[in-house]
C-alpha cells in the first residue's frame, strides 16, 4: 500500500512516523504548503511532493493533518480523486463544513482520527462498566502554541465527547450543562441516572487525562496516557486493629496491553483500505461529536427544544 500525508506539522510528522514501520505500507509519500515542513519527513524515508494533485495519483489511501480550517477543502479535493481518507478531528472547522464533508461519497475506509477509541485504555474501561451511576474524565493540558483555531472544547474535550456518546452509551446525552471560558470548559451530561462530568483545561500546569466510573459495587480509575487500570472494590471486612475499626479495601491492577494508540489507529485505517471495510469512527459519528461540542459551547441547558444539535442546524 501506498500511503500520502498532506500536512506535515506536528500531527502529521507523527503520521509519516508511524506509517513508515507498517509492514504493509510500502511507501509514504507526503505533501505540505511549506516544501521544508515535507522536506523534513525525508528522515523517515517519505518522499515529497510540490503538487497535492500529483501526489494523490499515487496514493491508495491519506491522512489529512492540515490545520482544521483547511479540513473540508482538502477532503474534498482527496474524495474527488476517489482516494480513501482519514481526517484528524475535528473533521472541520465549523459545522456547516462538517455537514458538507458528511454529504460527500467518501471511499470505503474513510474516517475521521479520533485516537482514543483506538486507546485499549477506552475498552477496557467500557467492558469493565457495570451499572455506572458516575463518570469523570479530565483532559488538562499546559498552553501551547501549536492549537491556536480550535476551542478547547473541539480540540480537547471532543475525544471524551467521543468516547462518552459512542463508545460508552451509544446514543445522545438527556441533558447538557456546561460553563466554557478562555482555555477551560466543563460539561454536565445525564443518561438517565447517569452523571457525566468532563473537564478539559489549556492552562494546567500539568499534563492529565485520566478517567474515574463509579458503580454500584466499585469505582475504576484509569490513567489514558500510562494506560493503567485500577478498579476499587468497596470493602466487605472490618478488623479491629489497634483499638480502631478499620474495613479492608480490595483494589485490583488491570492488566491492560500497552498499545501506541496512533499506531493502533493507522494499522486499523490501512486494513479497513485494503479490506474494503468500514473505518471504525464514522463521518457521520465525528460530525455528532461535533454537535454536541456545540452544544456544550453555547450550553443548551436552557434550550427548549431537547435536540441536541438544533441551535447548529438553524
Amino acid at each position: 500500500m501506498i500511503v500520502g500525508v498532506i500536512g506535515c506539522g506536528s500531527m502529521g510528522s507523527n503520521h509519516v512516523r508511524v506509517y513508515s514501520g507498517l509492514r504493509d505500507v510500502h511507501d509514504v509519500l507526503v505533501y505540505d504548503s511549506d516544501p521544508s515542513a515535507a522536506d523534513r519527513m525525508l528522515q523517515y524515508g517519505a518522499h515529497s511532493f510540490a503538487d497535492l494533485h500529483d501526489m494523490l495519483q499515487l496514493c491508495d489511501m491519506v491522512s489529512i493533518c492540515v490545520p482544521t480550517p483547511l479540513h473540508k477543502d482538502v477532503v474534498c479535493a482527496v474524495v474527488a480523486e476517489c482516494v480513501p481518507f482519514l481526517v484528524e478531528k475535528p473533521i472541520a472547522g465549523t459545522l456547516e463544513d462538517a455537514y458538507v464533508i458528511d454529504s460527500l461519497d467518501p471511499n470505503p475506509g474513510s474516517g475521521v482520527g479520533h485516537i482514543e477509541r483506538f486507546n485499549p485504555l477506552s475498552n477496557a474501561v467500557r467492558d469493565l462498566m457495570s451499572c455506572p451511576r458516575y463518570i469523570s474524565i479530565r483532559r488538562h493540558n499546559p498552553g501551547s502554541s501549536r492549537v491556536s483555531d480550535t476551542s478547547v472544547v473541539d480540540d480537547l474535550m471532543i475525544h471524551d465527547v467521543d468516547l462518552v456518546r459512542h463508545l460508552f452509551f451509544g446514543c445522545e446525552p438527556d441533558g447538557v450543562q456546561s460553563s466554557v471560558s478562555d482555555g477551560v470548559a466543563h460539561a454536565l451530561l445525564s443518561y438517565d441516572d447517569v452523571v457525566v462530568s468532563l473537564s478539559a483545561s489549556r492552562i494546567s500546569a500539568n499534563k492529565v487525562r485520566d478517567i474515574v466510573v463509579e458503580c454500584e459495587d466499585f469505582t475504576i480509575v484509569g490513567d489514558f496516557m500510562t494506560q493503567e487500570l485500577l478498579v476499587y472494590r468497596k470493602p466487605d471486612t472490618t478488623i479491629f486493629v489497634s483499638g480502631e475499626y478499620r474495613q479492608e479495601q480490595v483494589v485490583e491492577k488491570i492488566l491492560v496491553p500497552r498499545v501506541e494508540p496512533l499506531k493502533a489507529e493507522l494499522s486499523e485505517f490501512v486494513r479497513c483500505v485494503r479490506e474494503g471495510d468500514a473505518f471504525p469512527v464514522s463521518v457521520e459519528e465525528s460530525v455528532q461529536n461535533m454537535e454536541l461540542c456545540g452544544a456544550i459551547k453555547h450550553d443548551r441547558s436552557s434550550c427548549s427544544c431537547g435536540s441536541v444539535g438544533c441551535c447548529q442546524r438553524r
